[in-house]
């Protein structure tokens, strides 16, 4: 098993990386594009400190405001701590973010809005949604049509799955290609490179096939769900029409007996 280069190392040597420091380009000799695994280490070490920052802050709020303020508004203190996104994790396997031409570290904008897609965009959608499906069952908006209203409400649970679908697809691309782990990294275009102090390191197959089966049991589960949920609608949508034919049935059939007894 070889030692990876210390964090130590990693800080120190990470000028060297950079030809000149005022441009941030790398001399690509001391690093190497980062391989899924470390990609997905580096997940999880940003995942478990930013749970400890969410539990730390939550406990802040609590023990200072009280329970109900931190229960009112437990998601936008979340989404506070979450705004400290990533870099811990980085370290922890010697990776770095550079831009899509992988000579240069991303500008302030492009980190910028990298962390706003990943923390804000899932925070938005929620309320969006949220707000979207107690306004459509209000009764103090009945300027919208009751069949506009019941059409709206079904397509919200299709919008969270889709929603829900194209995060578990990313996974399973990440999974096979081993680029983007964050659906916010793809659209801000950052990518990470890992330093290597000039070694040249063959990759793990073993590694290698094991996320591929990942990617492929992913998008198998995706194509099932999918299916299964065709299924269910095509059920549902039959189990209402044969519901409606039997009421117009039964309103016939009471139609014909009042005008025999009339």
């Amino acid at each position: 098993m070889q030692d990876k280069p210390s964090s130590k190392s990693f800080n120190k040597d990470l000028a060297a990386m950079q030809d000149k420091p005022s441009s941030k380009s790398f001399n690509k000799d001391l690093a190497a594009n980062a391989g899924k695994a470390e990609i997905v280490r580096s997940h999880q070490k940003d995942e478990y400190y930013l749970t400890y920052l969410r539990n730390l802050t939550a406990d802040v709020i609590h023990n200072t405001l009280g329970p109900r303020v931190w229960i009112a508004w437990r998601k936008e203190v979340d989404l506070l701590a979450d705004l400290g996104f990533q870099t811990i994790g980085e370290e922890y396997v010697n990776i770095v973010q550079v831009d899509p031409t992988r000579k240069r570290v991303p500008s302030q904008m492009r980190r910028g809005l990298m962390v706003l897609v990943h923390v804000l965009t899932p925070y938005l959608l929620r309320k969006l949604f949220d707000w979207l499906e107690k306004r459509l069952r209000s009764h103090d908006h009945q300027e919208v049509p009751l069949e506009t209203r019941e059409f709206l409400l079904q397509c919200i649970p299709v919008a969270q799955s889709v929603v829900l679908y194209t995060h578990r697809l990313h996974m399973a691309v990440f999974y096979l290609r081993g680029l983007f782990y964050h659906v916010a990294k793809r659209i801000s275009g950052i990518e990470y490179l890992q330093y290597t102090g000039g070694v040249s390191r063959p990759p793990d197959e073993s590694v290698t096939m094991t996320f591929r089966a990942l990617g492929w049991i992913t998008l198998a589960q995706l194509v099932g769900s999918g299916l299964l949920g065709a299924y269910r609608y095509a059920q549902e949508k039959a189990r209402m029409g044969s519901n409606l034919a039997v009421e117009k049935t039964d309103g016939l059939h009471k139609k014909a007996e009042y005008s025999h007894y009339a």
